[in-house]
């Protein structure tokens, strides 16, 4: 059965209730005074979880609601790097009958021996929202490290509790399995266009009186025992930088690469023909007092942490190979987690972004994406043997670099900014790569990508490829990011490696911003990036793809 909407005029809301009768609306202005009509999510919470923690006689904790599109989910289900709108509900306010600590220190009844489940609900509504088909995920911030501007402190760390609105039964079904991904309930904002045949998803739009979405129930319950997948690249110590700004690994963008088979017959030369990265959890030695003072605003949760690895597997059970192999290769390669994602940085905003934060993705710039090949302990042949569980935790990952990129260009029909980039991920993208052939195993010349196997397992990823072209890859920066399937990401670099503008300009030497004092931490900033550099034969033909390039 499809939960109950009501469309509602929310121009009422901005012209007030005066007395008895109609208020007239006036909507054929055509001037910047005529707010045009928004839609809202209505609903309730309920969090069923540990008693919360509390401080100064307040609850410390805050529920937090993030909105996406449907069509462009964040890591690990899409590319999504932000929520499109989101709602808190207060500790204060969810938890009203809860007792509270009056003194200064937090006090949380888990950590004292208080182990039982409570239950809490409160009402909540999240606007404006533009016409679309959306996805609700939640997480209950216990700590309140929640801070939606900063990508250190954006998303769930280990100890919160996740949730969304989604099909509870099914979620508690698969409580234990690591590679569950929850089945969200769309949430359609507006009035649709057409009913699609091919279940996709339509587009939509607001009715002029405007569109409430109502009795949206997020439910919030599912501990996170994973920490953020915190990380620092080896070459990002301060004391090992040369210029201080030196990128931690260049790849040319006609890189070239052997074929399949020859790591059939050599796997460890195999992935020596490859560009790497190894990523140690956390910050460097001498960065770990800042990370976790509570006093500076980094507040990581890195103490006797690290990365745990494991198999991804299919919802019916099938171990997900790499996308550029089928079951009857010699070596059969996992996907594992966590995915090692590189995404382009805007060129468009670099002069200012002096944090290099802005990743492209506009109706002038598009998306550009690489996925790099996560390793078990460091190799292919020991990637063959990783585990269906959470692994023990690993200090470092290592991660092979693809010479290839998918590019995904704004669709113009869209009618907002983030409507065109999502609608232009979902219209597909296209793959580069610089060669045909490489070296096979035997020294012949083969292809190194089975193009039908590689579309259809990167279709059944949800990635939508219309063609791959043999071209040179679009030079600039790229941005690290590491995700796990619950969602929990970190990308470098971010804003605890540098200063923003308005902070002055970063002190390589005190390691520190001088016009708004604090500390910096060197191994999360602007050198710990991906770089394609220029080629040697990038004319012509070979050129970069239009597709892959800023308008």
């Amino acid at each position: 059965m499809r939960p109950f909407t009501r469309i509602f005029p929310l121009g009422l809301f901005a012209l007030g209730l005066h007395g008895c009768g109609s208020v007239p609306i006036d909507d054929q202005r055509s001037d910047s005074r005529l707010f045009k009509p928004t839609g809202v999510i209505e609903g309730t919470v309920l969090y069923q979880g540990p008693r919360p923690c509390s401080r100064n006689g307040h609850i410390v904790g805050t529920l937090i609601i993030l909105v996406f599109d449907r069509r462009n989910p964040p890591p690990p289900g899409g590319l999504a790097a932000t929520a499109i709108n989101f709602g808190v509900v207060l500790g204060d306010r969810l938890f009203a009958n809860e007792p509270r600590n009056p003194g200064s220190e937090t006090y949380c009844p888990a950590e004292n021996g208080f182990t039982e489940t409570v239950s809490a609900g409160a009402s909540f509504a999240i606007s404006p929202m533009d016409a679309g088909s959306y996805m609700v995920q939640a997480f209950y911030d216990l700590k309140g490290e929640f801070l939606p501007g900063f990508k250190i402190r954006n998303l769930p760390r280990a100890g919160d509790l996740g949730g969304g609105y989604l099909d509870t039964e099914d979620a508690q079904k698969n409580a234990s399995n690591p590679n569950y991904t929850p089945k969200f309930i769309p949430v359609d904002i507006g009035l649709p266009d057409s009913e699609p045949t091919d279940g996709s998803i339509p587009t939509f739009h607001i009715p002029s009186q405007g569109f409430v979405r109502d009795n949206v129930s997020v439910t919030v319950g599912q501990p996170l025992s994973l920490t953020r997948p915190y990380a620092w690249p080896e070459g990002a110590q301060f004391a090992a930088q040369t210029s201080g700004l030196t990128p931690v690994v260049t790849m040319p963008q006609d890189w070239h690469i052997p074929a399949p088979s020859f790591g059939n017959t050599n796997a460890a030369g195999y992935q020596a023909r490859f560009k790497a990265i190894t990523l140690n959890f956390g910050v460097p030695p001498e960065e770990v007092a800042n990370a976790v003072d509570p006093k500076q605003p980094f507040h990581f949760q890195i103490q006797g942490g690290g990365f745990r690895q494991w198999k991804s597997v299919w919802p019916d059970g099938r171990i997900r190979l790499v996308p550029e192999q089928t079951t009857s290769d010699a070596i059969q390669i996992p996907d594992i987690w966590p995915q090692v994602v590189f995404s382009k940085l805007s060129e468009l905003a670099a002069a200012a972004d002096p944090q290099s934060l802005v990743a492209a993705g506009s109706s002038h710039e598009p998306i550009v994406i690489v996925q790099g090949l996560t390793l078990f302990d460091g190799s292919i042949l020991s990637t063959l043997g990783t585990p269906a569980t959470p692994s023990a935790l690993k200090p470092t990952v290592t991660a092979m670099i693809r010479p290839s990129v998918l590019c995904f260009d704004a669709d113009t029909t869209g009618t907002t900014e983030a409507e065109k980039v999502v609608l232009g991920i979902r219209r597909g993208g296209v793959l580069v790569t610089p060669f045909k052939q490489g070296e096979g195993g035997g020294g012949q010349q083969e292809d190194i990508l089975n193009e039908a196997v590689v579309l259809a397992n990167l279709a059944a990823r949800g990635i939508k490829v219309t063609a791959i072209k043999y071209a040179c890859l679009p030079t600039g920066k790229y941005a690290i990011n590491v995700v796990y399937p619950t969602g929990q990401a970190w990308t470098l670099p971010n804003e605890a490696g540098s200063c923003a503008s308005t902070e002055g300009t970063t002190d390589l030497i005190n390691l520190s911003c001088p016009s708004k004092p604090r500390n910096i931490l060197f191994s999360q900033g602007t050198q710990s990036v991906l770089e394609i550099t220029a080629g040697t034969d990038c004319a012509g033909t070979r050129a970069v793809p239009p597709e892959c390039l800023p308008r």
